[in-house]
């Protein structure tokens, strides 16, 4: 299996290398060595977990994990736009705004 998520994103080993409690250091995983293994020859597992370019190849010590950052950027960008929209837009019922005041009053 090449996929990226059974690679250290840090070093060389596999899921089952890296999650041994005492196991052996990996060779060190750089973006320059990451790039070696992104031939037309090599697939799977030969990989090493290397699934496409460098989005920003002037980092040399580590691996991003970009998706996460994404992912992360999103849900926060997704929740301060929803409560700007519940704040802001949102129709409440007389009975609710009577119910917000209240438990604003009891936190206060």
């Amino acid at each position: 299996n090449g996929m990226a998520s059974i690679w250290c994103i840090y070093c060389y080993l596999r899921k089952h290398q890296w999650n041994l409690q005492d196991h052996p250091l990996g060779a060190e995983r750089t973006i320059e060595n990451m790039m070696d293994y992104l031939v037309d020859t090599l697939t799977g597992a030969d990989r090493m977990g290397v699934v496409g370019k460098a989005w920003w190849p002037f980092i040399k010590k580590c691996a991003i994990p970009l998706l996460h950052i994404i992912i992360g950027l999103f849900n926060d960008i997704d929740d301060h736009f929803l409560r700007r929209i519940e704040v802001d837009f949102a129709i409440k019922p007389e009975k609710e705004l009577e119910a917000i005041a209240k438990l604003e009053a009891v936190v206060s």
